[in-house]
């Protein structure tokens, strides 16, 4: 199943935005409030100019609102080609890789079961609230991806397993994008998120996409393993790449 690593990279910056999103050199600067990795990193799509002078106005940019300059680069769309070994040569350094994977609808639908007991609606519904907050690591992460969930665009849907686990589709031309996927810690290994998984994707076949994308990080084992076993595929990686401190 072939995939148009850069075109995926944008449906991305469409899908789940950012609080502000500005060009600057040709690459897309987004800015929140800094809590999160996607929605506070260069999206290096494009570029145009000197590249040690553009290094320099993105590290003016997040410096001048406390925050670490931060590069997303996707392995396979990035402009310029070697921003990696530039920025490594400056002592950047790669962390949290995160998967994109993706899968034909039709397909991963096979794999999963009635998701009868499921709610969804387009609106955020109260009940994320709680599920956001016993699974996000400080209330600062809590706080800017609950404001990221509420200015996803339409047509998308919320999904619910009562109190227990919640998920998120969005769809963005003839693609669905998969958000938010979380589990309650005591909720886990009951099937909750196999079932959401079923109700997103049934939404996004309803509302006209043939695919599903989504990203998880490639330390978590548990939630790869639910995405392969819904014949979900590896298109490619991202890193997020951070000057390390002087000493």
């Amino acid at each position: 199943m072939p995939h148009d690593f850069a075109r995926l990279e944008r449906l991305l910056l469409v899908a789940w935005p950012a609080r502000e999103t500005q060009k600057l050199h040709g690459w897309t600067l987004l800015t929140d409030s800094g809590a999160t990795g996607r929605a506070n990193a260069v999206a290096p799509l494009a570029f145009e100019g000197a590249i040690g002078a553009a290094i320099g106005d993105v590290q003016k940019h997040y410096q001048s609102r406390g925050m670490r300059p931060t590069f997303r680069i996707a392995r396979g769309a990035c402009a310029p080609r070697d921003l990696a070994e530039v920025l490594s040569a400056r002592g950047w350094r790669p962390s949290q890789q995160t998967l994109v994977m993706a899968a034909p609808i039709a397909t991963a639908l096979q794999t999963l079961p009635d998701p009868a007991d499921i709610t969804l609606g387009p609106d955020y519904p109260d009940a994320v609230d709680a599920i956001l907050k016993e699974t996000s690591a400080t209330p600062a992460e809590y706080e800017e991806r609950r404001g990221l969930a509420q200015r996803t665009p339409a047509p998308r849907a919320f999904a619910l397993a009562g109190t227990a686990s919640v998920g998120l589709c969005v769809v963005v031309e003839d693609m669905a994008g998969v958000f938010l996927m979380r589990t309650q810690p005591a909720q886990r290994r009951k099937g909750h998120a196999r079932r959401i998984l079923a109700a997103l994707l049934r939404f996004g076949r309803d509302a006209g996409a043939a695919h599903v994308f989504l990203q998880v990080e490639a330390s978590n084992d548990p939630a790869i393993a639910l995405y392969e076993g819904a014949a979900f595929k590896t298109v490619y990686s991202y890193d997020y790449w951070r000057e390390e401190p002087r000493r």
